[in-house]
């Protein structure tokens, strides 16, 4: 039996929401580029060490976000279309196994973001 469009439409969404978010999130703080505080950007207890931390670990996150959602959009799309063209169907299954790859990548991203600022800044917070 054929999903109706909007079935279909809502399943793509959910299926590339994690990369939408991601590339949309790196987009927005390269624009803003924002002062360290704390609602907004890339907030962790290393990069709220001191400013040069901070915009270090901001910038490092947008580009990352951006290449990464990027990615992964243009991946899980083809893979999606792919899916749905073959088996006229998108198994929840299937969102569910993308969704937690997707979570994965950005995870380790976060991981990745946390190691670089480690290796860029000594302990007394200043850059190597």
């Amino acid at each position: 039996e054929d999903l109706n469009m909007l079935d279909i439409l809502s399943s793509f969404i959910i299926c590339l929401a994690i990369p939408i978010v991601m590339f949309l999130g790196g987009i927005l703080i390269k624009i803003i580029k924002p002062k360290m505080n704390c609602f907004f950007g890339y907030r962790s207890r290393t990069s709220m060490t001191n400013e040069s931390k901070w915009d270090y670990a901001n910038q490092y996150f947008a580009n990352i976000w951006l290449l990464l959602g990027g990615i992964q959009f243009i991946l899980y799309a083809i893979i999606t279309f792919f899916i749905y063209f073959k088996n006229k169907n998108i198994d929840g299954t299937i969102c569910v196994i993308i969704i937690v790859l997707q979570a994965l990548v950005l995870t380790i991203s976060l991981i990745f973001i946390e190691k670089k600022l480690n290796n860029k800044f000594d302990i007394k917070k200043n850059i190597r």
